[in-house]
């Protein structure tokens, strides 16, 4: 008896190729097409699913991490100072919470620290270039046009 899940033999069953003009065997596996009369086999429903697993009360990202990173982020865009020295605090704060196991996020929170600080060194640049033009613009003006 042959195996029925064995590949196709291109050969007859004497060990003789197929004669010339005569139309080679069907792949293995191909269904039978609607128009020769057979129905293509109805497909089955997808096999169930376990029960979804519970998400895990004990990881949860800590807010202070989150509120960091976004103090940063405004602090970079727009505040500079205002928002960068926050972040700097909030996010060590956060990074300390987290080191001591009250949730997750540690990534979150040292993003907010590196933003803060280079919001707060842009703004504190900023600030000296503006104090540097103001005394440039006052030494420059002639003593009597004040």
């Amino acid at each position: 008896m042959s195996n029925p899940y064995a590949a196709p033999n291109p050969r007859d069953d004497d060990g003789t190729p197929p004669a010339y003009g005569t139309a080679p065997p069907p792949p293995y596996g191909t269904p039978p097409s609607p128009a020769a009369g057979g129905t293509p086999p109805p497909y089955g429903t997808a096999p169930g699913y376990g029960q979804p697993v519970p998400p895990n009360p004990g990881l949860v990202t800590n807010s202070s991490a989150v509120l960091a990173l976004v103090l940063g982020i405004v602090g970079v865009v727009f505040a500079g100072l205002l928002t960068g020295i926050p972040a700097i605090v909030v996010g060590t704060k956060a990074r300390r919470r987290i080191r001591a196991g009250e949730g997750t996020g540690d990534g979150y929170a040292l993003a907010g620290v590196v933003l803060g600080w280079i919001s707060t060194v842009f703004s504190v640049l900023a600030i000296l270039v503006l104090i540097l033009i103001v005394v440039a613009a006052v030494s420059s003006t002639p003593q009597g046009s004040l």
